[in-house]
């Protein structure tokens, strides 16, 4: 998905939210979006691209509108049981959540303060595996683009 043409402004808010805090590691969606916000947060750091961070895979229905994957009959499954359900060529939630789930394991020991731009989905699914929000709390988040979320050091989960 292209860049939206606020994008700089919205950069600069999500850089003013995050000005205070110093990143030993930055992590990032390889697709457009994040990977462009990743290189304006990082200056000259090191920024990692993980497959892991991608959004949930739509598959066939990359572009769609609800309403005609809705109006499909693997749509109205999906709908039924996204939890288990995947979409047509792509993935369902509990797939993301495994592949969300293996990255935040591999991060094993890091110290510091770790930088993770990611989609929605991803912060839903970190949601529910850091205790934060059980299945129908994650899907009610309030994630807009530009948003924080911070993970303590204890796993507390929070959007700022």
């Amino acid at each position: 998905m292209a860049l939206s043409p606020d994008f700089p402004a919205a950069a600069a808010a999500v850089a003013a939210k995050l000005q205070q805090t110093d990143f030993t590691r930055i992590y990032s969606s390889p697709l457009l979006r994040c990977r462009t916000l990743a290189s304006f947060l990082g200056g000259d750091k090191t920024v990692v691209e993980d497959d892991r961070l991608m959004e949930l895979n739509f598959g066939k229905w990359e572009g769609l509108s609800w309403q005609s994957i809705y109006d499909s009959p693997k749509g109205k499954q999906w709908f039924a049981d996204y939890l288990n359900e995947s979409c047509e060529g792509g993935e369902s939630f509990l797939e993301l959540e495994a592949r969300v789930s293996d990255f935040i394991d591999s991060l094993g020991e890091e110290q510091g303060n770790i930088l993770i731009i990611t989609h929605a989905g991803v912060i839903r699914a970190a949601a529910r595996l850091f205790g934060a929000a059980d299945v129908d709390g994650c899907f009610a988040l309030q994630l807009p683009f530009g948003c924080v979320a911070k993970v303590g050091e204890k796993g507390e989960f929070d959007i700022l």
